[in-house]
């Protein structure tokens, strides 16, 4: 194994033999490379509203392309454990054609005296998906993954409910949602490869606009670079050589979470590290 030490002193005094200066070495032990993104800060002026942009910020944002539904399924990109198994639910699930005789025993009580009356079991209200039969589980994952998506819940507010979230006002997962978070910081980034599902891991907010791949960090009020530099790390295996990975590696953990960092750092590492010799040679006079 190469002893740095030595070889730092080793280095050191074949640069005073031969008349350098400043002599230092510097190892990496990960990818580094800058100019990724591109920022753009005209964006924003063009979309909103002004009295010197009276006309066109409406075509300016007739090309924003949101994917509303890709923003949902990120944050619900399966039910959650703590979704009620509703009468709503059930009807939806009716509805929709997930309710078979095979399976609608799970969901309804009969009485023993006629056959013919049938209704939702109510006893199920005070149950959630996490505590659901894995036949019933089945069932609803199917559904979800199949029929949810951000217009079908406008258009059942129950969902919503249940969700947490609110739809009245354009509250969530809209289109002037979107918008209203991307006005918390109005420099936006172009990197050089696009990646919707990267960019939400990363807590970034993609969208195009004029069909260019943009980047919002979705916040303010503090150094959001880690998240930048997440991106790249996910996309092309490299971060830049100030990132704040090494220079406050608690903070870049604190913005992007653990999970993400160690992702980072498993992308990044180099299978053998890199060591850099560097000196001033005195120019002549």
């Amino acid at each position: 194994m190469i002893n740095l030490e030595t070889l730092k002193a080793n280095f050191k005094k074949f640069c005073e033999e031969n008349g350098l200066m400043n002599s230092w070495v510097t190892t990496s032990e990960y990818y580094t490379s800058d100019n990724f993104f591109e920022k753009n800060d005209h964006v924003w002026d063009e979309i909103s509203y002004s009295d010197d942009n009276p006309v066109k910020w409406e075509e300016h944002q007739e090309n924003l392309e949101i994917d509303l539904d890709d923003w949902f399924s990120n944050d619900y990109p399966e039910c959650p454990d703590n979704f009620p198994l509703s009468a709503d639910l059930y009807d939806s699930l009716n509805e929709e054609g997930y309710i078979t005789d095979e399976n609608e025993n799970m969901w309804i009580i009969t009485d023993e005296d006629s056959d013919d009356y049938k209704d939702f079991d109510y006893s199920l209200e005070t149950k959630t998906y996490g505590e659901a039969p894995d036949l019933m589980k089945e069932i609803i994952d199917d559904w979800w993954n199949n029929i949810i998506n951000v217009e079908y819940i406008q258009e059942h507010d129950w969902i919503a409910n249940a969700l947490g979230i609110s739809y009245f006002g354009d509250e969530s997962y809209s289109r002037s949602a979107f918008i209203e978070d991307m006005t918390y910081w109005t420099i936006y980034f172009e990197p050089r490869i696009a990646n919707y599902s990267v960019a939400w891991k990363c807590g970034l907010m993609p969208f195009k606009y004029y069909d260019t791949f943009m980047l919002a960090l979705g916040g303010c009020r503090m150094d959001l670079s880690p998240r930048l530099d997440a991106y790249q790390a996910l996309t092309i295996n490299s971060v830049p050589e100030n990132s704040s990975l090494f220079r406050d590696r608690s903070y870049f953990k604190y913005v992007v979470g653990k999970e993400i960092t160690e992702e980072v750092l498993r992308r990044c590492k180099r299978e053998n590290m890199k060591i850099t010799f560097d000196a001033e040679v005195k120019s002549e006079e």
